[in-house]
């Protein structure tokens, strides 16, 4: 009896049913494969310090996701950045883009997007300023030029930009429509050039915690501050700046 019972013990040592019991050991054997890969990272999220494998998935010239595997016991919220830092101490911003639907598994996978650029917006009504990590990306597969365009046959033919450009961020209820920001490109001999765009549409439905956001190239704002009048200065030179007293 006393055989049998040390059995039982053992038998059940990851579980009463088969089910637990293999539920157990897969997540035993993701926490052995962590303390090893050589995908480890680490990253606080929530104030704790976490560890996960960063895994290839797929990537172009210029889209990157990756697989974050994680405890079952960590769950992460899709929209969220993380600053990751792997065994050679390189860190790198990640989107959680979402995580897939697994049975039964040892582990959480989540689809991580690599953030490209950090965008910061004024809004056209408020004037208020916002920021949001994010993946941009244009068209770079379509013709990048203008096109010939005309409201009917009888008007006055214009050249127009109709290839927009767009990006990926976390849920954010500060965006909106005709909002304005820029985004600096530096070369290989550090030349800076700054690209403006405006806000078109955007997309808060599809992937819930995730906004796909399209934006039209335009030039730049002229940001230099209005010049103040002074009593020496005439009227009619400041008209279209504060316009008429009568």
């Amino acid at each position: 009896m006393e055989y049998l019972t040390t059995y039982r013990k053992r038998l059940n040592r990851y579980g009463t049913n088969y089910q637990e019991r293999t539920q157990t050991e897969r997540e035993k054997l993701f926490a052995l494969y962590l303390k090893k890969t050589i995908y480890r990272v680490s990253f606080t999220y929530n104030e704790n310090l976490r560890y996960a494998s960063l895994e290839p998935y797929r990537q172009d010239e210029t889209k990157i996701l990756h697989y974050l595997l994680t405890p079952i016991s960590e769950e992460l919220e899709v929209g969220d950045i993380i600053l990751a830092t792997d065994q050679l101490d390189q860190t790198a911003r990640w989107l959680i883009y979402y995580k897939e639907d697994i049975a039964a598994s040892g582990y959480n996978r989540y689809i991580v997007l690599k953030v490209t650029h950090l965008i910061e917006c004024k809004n056209k009504s408020t004037n208020d300023n916002y920021s949001t990590y994010a993946y941009f990306y244009g068209q770079e597969d379509n013709m990048l030029k203008d096109e010939l365009k005309s409201r009917s046959r009888s008007s006055i033919l214009y050249n127009e930009n109709l290839k927009l450009s767009f990006f990926i961020c976390p849920l954010n209820n500060k965006i909106k429509k005709e909002d304005y920001f820029e985004i600096s490109v530096t070369d290989k001999n550090n030349i800076t050039v700054i690209e403006s765009y405006r806000v078109t549409g955007f997309d808060k439905i599809s992937t819930p915690g995730i906004e796909f956001v399209s934006v039209d190239p335009i030039y730049n704002y002229d940001n230099t501050p209005a010049p103040q009048k002074t009593p020496q200065d005439n009227d009619d030179n400041f008209f279209w700046i504060q316009g008429s007293d009568t």
